[in-house]
């Protein structure tokens, strides 16, 4: 009987919470002929009951109208994100005559995605019809992470040809409270369909943090396509890591992207899957990789480009100068240069942005020679750059006069840092590696002048042939005080020292830039360092072992003895 008179009690706590509901009564409901259930024991703990809680509510006067509310709803989904994540507030609302989220009018019904960087509670102001108000909210949790995470990921585009490359960004942020090593390969590093990072030298490191790559029906490694950091994350702070993936293979697939803490875990996976769908390429001729190298250098050094075009035309493609490898200077053009358009000659170009000047890829390039169908060329070149700045640069593939076949190709932001204030070396190169004996060695010193004030010089002029064993002593033009000069020097050397040095060729004026070459014969079968210095005579040495090149001399060819006859 106790257990009855229980739950009568939890049936009347419900029913008293209407103030309309005045008094309740024990009711059979049926049909009259259940057997008989006889309460006479709980007359008297229910009436007890009824006496305390009937003297204890209080129904309000006048009874208040009932309230029949339209329908509404304002959620958030999911409601708990991680820093740099995206929730979507969805919210319906009923007879309503206005409707704000956060103080801006939106529709009576709709949704908006959100990215808060703390906890945020969102509020949805409703006017009804009848001018009465309400205010509904939801609140978006931002989880305060105390490990490194994946903030944004993208890949772009997502759709492309055959031979296209795949770009992708990643940005990862260290929570937690220690500095995060990595490893190699460097952010900019190319990958091609196939690849691993073990495959192109980058084996795991214990400890060290990487992002990865991966996709839907991988056979191989998992996460192939990695790349380092590029340098130690301090705590609190945050990198964007960029790559590319050459792909070759007609298919539509997701990718994503994951943050590992190489043989130790993977501390997220899955994030910015993306669908990226691979097309068959048309039957016209394409470039299928650029590289730019360095992406970071100093004002007066050599930005390097890459670009290989393949002709998938029937048809052999007709060019025009200049060829592979030609060195522009900043502020150049192929007009400037002396190699204008040949109408219907196929070249590369680069173009940047904030490009100033109205020729479009003033920076151009020839095939080197006509390309036969179904083959493929990479087109080397450089470009010389000055100005302290950080501009993206990208290629383009040209019908001279006609039409850009591409454009938009490798699209890289280079950045070059301002230079010190004074005369340095930004180049220096020897070649060939190996001669044989007495035949010559051919250096080429590029030298800047970041001063205000011109380079004075002496000689010999540029192009000299120095004999080994000879010095600029021993050939006449000892040094003059203050005069800038290049210099060699090289392993084992035992007289004076950069025995072989050259003039600038002219006074070097404040802010150009000057190539110095120099030969020299060399006799005796070795194996030993060369490299360049920049002298100021009888003051200093302003820069030494620069482009150090190990150069070997191999014995002198035998001819065979001419016979008698």
């Amino acid at each position: 009987m106790s257990d009855y008179i229980n739950i009568l009690k939890q049936y009347d706590q419900v029913l008293l919470q209407d103030p309309y509901v005045l008094g309740a009564t024990i009711f059979q409901w049926g049909d009259g002929s259940w057997p008989s259930f006889d309460l006479s024991p709980a007359i008297g703990p229910l009436s007890d009951y009824v006496v305390s809680v009937g003297q204890g509510y209080h129904i309000p006067s006048p009874l208040p109208l009932p309230q029949f509310g339209p329908n509404r709803s304002f959620t958030a989904m999911p409601a708990t994100i991680n820093p740099g994540q995206s929730a979507t507030l969805q919210w319906s609302v009923d007879s309503a005559q206005t409707v704000t989220l956060n103080g801006a009018p939106v529709a009576s019904s709709g949704s908006m995605t959100v990215q808060p960087t703390l906890t945020t509670t969102y509020v949805l102001h409703i006017v009804y019809l009848d001018g009465t108000t309400e205010d509904l909210t939801a609140t978006v949790t931002v989880q305060v992470s105390t490990t490194p995470i994946l903030t944004q990921v993208a890949f772009t585009p997502t759709t492309l040809r055959v031979g296209d490359t795949l770009n992708v960004s990643i940005t990862v942020q260290n929570n937690s409270g220690d500095t995060l090593a990595t490893q190699g390969p460097n952010p900019g590093f190319v990958y091609s369909e196939g690849d691993t990072f073990q495959t192109r030298g980058f084996s795991e490191q214990a400890g060290a943090f990487r992002v990865g790559v991966d996709f839907a029906g991988r056979t191989s490694i998992d996460h192939p396509y990695r790349w380092g950091l590029g340098a130690s994350l301090a705590p609190g702070q945050s990198t964007t890591i960029t790559g590319s993936i050459q792909l070759k293979t007609t298919q539509a697939v997701n990718y994503w992207a994951g943050l590992v803490h190489e043989q130790v875990a993977w501390l997220q996976d899955n994030q910015g899957t993306q669908t990226i769908t691979v097309v068959p390429v048309a039957s016209v001729p394409q470039i299928t990789q650029v590289v730019f190298t360095p992406a970071t250098l100093t004002a007066g050094q050599l930005l390097n480009v890459s670009i290989t075009v393949v002709n998938n035309t029937n048809d052999t493609l007709q060019t025009q100068g200049p060829n592979p490898s030609l060195i522009y200077n900043e502020g150049d053009t192929f007009y400037t240069c002396g190699f204008p358009e040949q109408n219907g000659a196929f070249r590369v170009g680069i173009d940047l942005d904030g490009r100033s000047g109205g020729i479009d890829h003033p920076y151009r390039w020839g095939l080197g020679a006509p390309l036969a169908p179904g083959q493929s060329a990479t087109i080397t070149g450089a470009i010389r750059l000055k100005t302290p700045r950080a501009v993206k640069y990208w290629a383009g593939l040209v019908r001279e006069q006609i039409v850009w076949a591409q454009d938009n190709q490798g699209a890289q932001v280079i950045t070059v840092n301002a230079a010190p204030s004074a005369a340095q070396i930004v180049d220096a190169s020897f070649t060939p590696a190996s001669v044989a004996s007495g035949q010559l060695l051919t250096v080429s010193i590029t030298v800047f002048n970041n001063t205000n004030a011109p380079l004075a010089t002496q000689g010999p002029d540029p192009g000299f042939e120095y004999e080994e064993g000879d010095t600029f002593y021993t050939r006449n033009f000892p040094d003059t005080s203050g005069a800038f000069r290049v210099g060699v020097d090289f392993d084992g050397r035992t007289g004076i020292d950069h025995p072989y040095r050259w003039g600038l060729g002219a006074p070097l004026a404040p802010g150009q830039i000057v190539i110095v070459t120099g030969v020299i014969r060399l006799k005796t079968p070795q194996t030993i360092n060369y490299w360049a210095g920049l002298v100021r005579e009888q003051a200093v040495w302003l820069q030494d072992h620069i482009g150090t090149q190990s150069i070997t001399v191999t014995p002198p060819v035998q001819l065979p003895p001419t016979p008698s006859p």
